[in-house]
């Protein structure tokens, strides 16, 4: 049994703490969101989300154009999703998320 990082109470297998509603893993994805859409190219959201060698990988190729085009996309994903969705499929620090 976990504790909610915001308020302390007991979590057992939910994504949301049952009394205060914060996600178990502390990322936000309006931060993961906007952090893709602005600095994508350099995977600034990898980095954040837990992914630091993919982060390393947008660095490497930000001359390309691939990154950015990958964190626009990103970026609509994270910011469509709800919390319980992004808290499920990205904010686990997973390589693509668990839908993939």
């Amino acid at each position: 049994m976990d504790e909610c990082t915001n308020c302390g109470a007991a979590v057992e297998d939910e994504l949301l703490c049952p009394e205060c509603e914060t996600p178990r893993s502390g990322k936000n994805r309006v931060t993961a969101g906007v952090l893709s859409l602005v600095l994508g190219s350099f995977g600034a959201h990898k980095f954040y989300l837990g992914r630091p060698v993919l982060g390393l990988y947008y660095f490497l190729l930000f001359w390309t154009l691939l990154p950015a085009m990958l964190g626009i996309m990103e970026a609509a994903i994270y910011l469509l999703a709800t919390d319980e969705e992004f808290e499920y499929a990205y904010a686990d620090g997973s390589i693509l998320g668990k839908y993939y």
